[in-house]
């Protein structure tokens, strides 16, 4: 590396006076005369070629950056016969630039430079640098630069993992093999790791979805081998296959970052980049002299991609044989060696690894949140809304759904069977000969083996495993939470309307006053109430975030015209709670009078937590748990590109309990209760659109105040 700055400083003098922008600005013209020129990008390759820290880079991509913007930039005869003053400065400018790039040492480096890469790209092709063809040629005078900075820079964007550690031979024992190995999955590649030879061999892994395959330069040292990759490590487990379900986007991001050699998989990108098929050149696949298939040689490499991948090797061989670096152990969950009901034991390791990964399983009921917050830390900064399903399901999840070797998911279903009146078990069966709805009818999982944890080191491993095995727990606590709903529904809207009924007497006379004012929420008495929620919001967003207005809503039926439920039925009502309905008669009573019959009804909405405690008069810490989070709607994050709890994510039954507030009064004690109070009287006719106005009047009136109180600030009206 060189130790005399002076011409990298006035290249890059030159260049920001060519541009008349700052490298380090950050207001950039992308227009330049007549054509368009990407400042922004040009800047940023200037930039890494002062991160390397070498007169030589610097210039290099300095001259071929202001050979391009000399293309954009063009001045007219009408210029040139005139005098143009700028037209002057720029031959001013370029003759000073040509003079720095034509100084013996520059020009003698540069050729050197060149003549490296061409030697390079002959070299593959088992050609001499002089029959390498012009294209080539003006290719390296171009661009290698540009391809140096990639490789330089390239290292640090893969992941790079260890095999195996051992001793550091000379790099002059490392070879570069031609081929390009193709394996079934980085479990094969380790197997045949020691089959590879000493040296740098590309390698790549043929997923089942072309787009998941991914290349892998392995670089064995003679004792220590290690992989770098640009296969990179998902947020979670589970990211890869729910993003493959929507399409092929999430891959043609990567694959276009990358610089590893894909045009070697054909790949076939259709619907703008949606859907990825393999095309025929990506499968036709040879076999070595060593018994290892082969995807093609390096030859087969465009010039770009061939050059990257020599001066890529040359950065691996200074890191890895001549400062002897070494990285983090490699680890993926088939390391893990579980026991499990499904899977015979074995005395060997999955994967030939130097080491056995260490996984120290949990129980239902110990792997719960405050473990999981232990390994998770970002988990409690969010509030879960489903932490009771966990506190009442999960001590009755079997442990063997938990932790499941991916041998122990063969295709058959695996399905949650009963042990016994409070203990269920794990079974599994095929049910691919039965129609849809016999499988609907059976509680199967869809349970995840550890093999999806990410490719990465031991650590990373092991919170993959716990998260896949919490996972896998939830699915189980999904199909108990679906039993319990089916089981309990009934029993829960017995218990709202018992306690509506009990509460009734307190919610009378507001409800025949038609005082709509009373059932609206003030969340100012409910903040204890939204700590425990998290601070969620109430769906139905409306006016500072909070839909608070209520009304009471009025419908007249003349007795001819109701319609009672049959005797037989088991739908709940709070008039059935009432004793109120007449089966004999076919009519509803008065819930004031019971002598009379009813003709109007009123209802109140009981779509939130709210609602219920207003309706039944119970405090928050009263109402059952399955329905706290009644109507409120809490933001958890997004389950495909979060790591999120996956209890969190879970979708409770609950939140649509099919209750209703609806009490039947008759149209005689609705009219003496108002006349005894002095309040008017409206005739049947027009009662419901009465009280629809008083509702409107409010919601205004609410409105208004909510306006006027966020108009005053620090206790000063604006």
């Amino acid at each position: 590396m060189s130790t005399d700055k002076s011409s990298s400083t006035q290249a890059i003098a030159l260049w920001e006076e060519l541009t008349g922008k700052s490298v380090n600005s950050s207001s950039y013209t992308f227009r330049v005369g007549s054509d368009n020129f990407d400042l922004y990008q040009a800047n940023k390759r200037v930039k890494q070629a002062q991160a390397v820290g070498d007169d030589l880079t610097v210039t290099l991509v300095v001259k071929a950056l202001a050979e391009q913007y000399a293309l954009a930039e063009s001045f007219t005869l009408a210029d040139i016969l005139a005098g143009n003053e700028r037209l002057q400065a720029r031959l001013e400018l370029v003759g000073r630039m040509n003079a720095l790039f034509a100084l013996a040492a520059t020009v003698a480096r540069n050729e050197a430079f060149f003549h490296y890469c061409e030697g390079a790209l002959a070299h593959y092709r088992d050609l001499t640098p002089q029959t390498l063809d012009e294209k080539s040629r003006q290719f390296v005078r171009e661009s290698s630069c540009f391809v140096g900075l990639d490789a330089y820079h390239g290292v640090d964007r893969l992941t790079r993992l260890m095999i195996c550690d051992g001793v550091v031979g000379g790099a002059a024992e490392a070879k570069v093999s031609r081929l390009v190995f193709a394996f079934e999955s980085i479990e094969d590649l380790i197997t045949h790791a020691r089959r590879i030879p000493t040296g740098f061999s590309l390698c790549v892994i043929l997923a089942p979805h072309v787009s998941d395959s991914y290349f892998v330069m392995v670089v064995n040292t003679g004792g220590r081998i290690l992989v770098l990759t640009d296969k990179g490590n998902y947020t979670h487990p589970l990211q890869e296959q729910r993003m493959r379900g929507r399409n092929d986007r999430y891959n043609l991001n990567r694959i276009e970052g990358s610089h590893f050699p894909y045009d070697l998989l054909d790949i076939q990108w259709g619907d703008n980049g949606r859907h990825a098929s393999a095309g025929e050149a990506g499968t036709a696949l040879m076999s070595s002299d060593s018994g290892l298939r082969v995807l093609g040689t390096l030859a087969d490499l465009k010039d770009w991609d061939l050059l990257w991948l020599h001066l890529f090797i040359d950065q691996c061989r200074d890191r890895y044989f001549d400062r002897g670096l070494a990285e983090p152990l490699l680890a993926t969950g088939s390391m893990v060696r579980l026991p499990h009901m499904w899977v015979e034991s074995s005395p060997q390791l999955p994967v030939p690894a130097e080491y056995e990964l260490k996984l120290e399983t949990r129980a239902s009921v110990d792997l719960n949140t405050e473990f999981l917050h232990t390994i998770e830390p970002k988990w409690a900064e969010t509030h879960n809304p489903n932490r009771w399903m966990e506190d009442r399901f999960a001590a009755m999840v079997p442990d063997e759904c938990l932790y499941l070797p991916s041998e122990a998911l063969n295709g058959e279903t695996p399905i949650l069977g009963h042990a016994g009146e409070e203990r269920r078990e794990l079974t599994r069966r095929n049910v691919d000969s039965l129609p849809f709805w016999e499988k609907e009818k059976l509680p199967q999982l869809h349970l995840q083996g550890l093999a999806l944890t990410a490719l990465s080191t031991p650590d990373r491993v092991i919170r993959d495993c716990h998260f896949l095995a919490r996972y896998n727990q939830v699915q189980v606590i999904a199909q108990l939470v679906k039993e319990d709903f089916a089981a309990r529904r009934e029993v829960v809207q017995n218990w709202f309307y018992d306690a509506a009924a009990r509460n009734l007497p307190h919610l009378i006379e507001d409800l025949l006053s038609l005082n709509h004012e009373r059932f609206c929420i003030e969340f100012s008495d409910h903040q204890d109430s939204l700590r425990a929620l998290g601070r969620a919001k109430p769906e139905g967003f409306m006016e500072q975030g909070l839909n608070s207005h209520r009304a009471i809503s009025v419908r007249y039926v003349p007795v001819r015209k109701q319609h009672i439920p049959r005797r037989t039925d088991r739908s709940l009502s709070l008039a059935k709670a009432l004793k109120l309905i007449d089966f004999t008669y076919g009519c509803y009573h008065c819930a004031v009078d019971r002598g009379q019959e009813a003709q109007l009804f009123f209802s109140l909405d009981v779509s939130s937590v709210f609602d219920l405690m207003r309706v039944t008069g119970l405090s928050f810490e009263r109402i059952p748990p399955e329905l706290r989070h009644l109507g409120i709607s809490t933001y958890v994050g997004n389950s495909i590109l979060s790591r999120l709890d996956p209890l969190s994510d879970l979708r409770n039954p609950w939140d649509k309990p099919q209750l209703s507030f609806v009490l039947p009064v008759s149209l005689q004690a609705f009219k003496e209760f108002r006349r005894r109070r002095g309040l008017s009287v409206p005739k049947a006719g027009e009662l419901e659109a009465f009280a629809n106005q008083q509702a409107e009047e409010l919601r205004v009136k609410r409105k208004h105040q909510a306006t006027d109180a966020a108009s005053t600030v620090a206790g000063l009206e604006l």
